[in-house]
């Protein structure tokens, strides 16, 4: 079962955002090796903590090139952003929905009633590493929906 500590927060490159319960947290995930083949920002998940925000489960994405939910963070010294282009993944069989979203950051979130409404910023780039779109984007997810989530 994954669940990761509190403390892994801070290993991730982009502003985690935890809004309105402190039990839910969207944020971008990258492994090492997506940072250093221009996959910084294609993964976006959300979380829920029942135990105040040291551990968390039922990780969903959403946007992301693959179906991974959790990464395992990088040692804290690993972690960079590493600037430079980003690029379409060619293994489809790994990253089965792309071409797609190359950044999906900087998410904001509010839970009204039995929903979290997520907004955050996302970016198109062609298979050259071309940026083709920069614009937000909003979802309404219902909270049971993250609650399936495997734990």
């Amino acid at each position: 079962m994954a669940v990761a500590r509190a403390d892994d927060r801070r290993k991730r490159l982009c502003p985690p955002a935890v809004r309105a319960i402190p039990g839910m947290l969207a944020w971008t995930q990258t492994s090492p090796w997506e940072q250093q083949h221009g996959l910084r920002r294609h993964r976006l998940s959300v979380a829920l903590s029942d135990d105040r925000g040291q551990t968390w489960k039922h990780f969903r994405n959403l946007e992301s090139l693959d179906d991974r939910a959790y990464i395992e963070p990088p040692p804290l010294e690993e972690a960079t952003d590493n600037e430079g282009p980003f690029y379409q993944p060619e293994d489809r069989a790994r990253y089965p929905h792309a071409p797609g979203s190359m950044r999906s950051a900087y998410p904001a979130m509010v839970i009204v009633e039995n929903r979290a409404i997520v907004t955050y910023d996302y970016m198109l780039v062609d298979p050259q590493g071309d940026k083709l779109a920069i614009t937000g984007k909003v979802k309404v997810l219902p909270l049971k929906w993250i609650e399936q989530a495997r734990p």
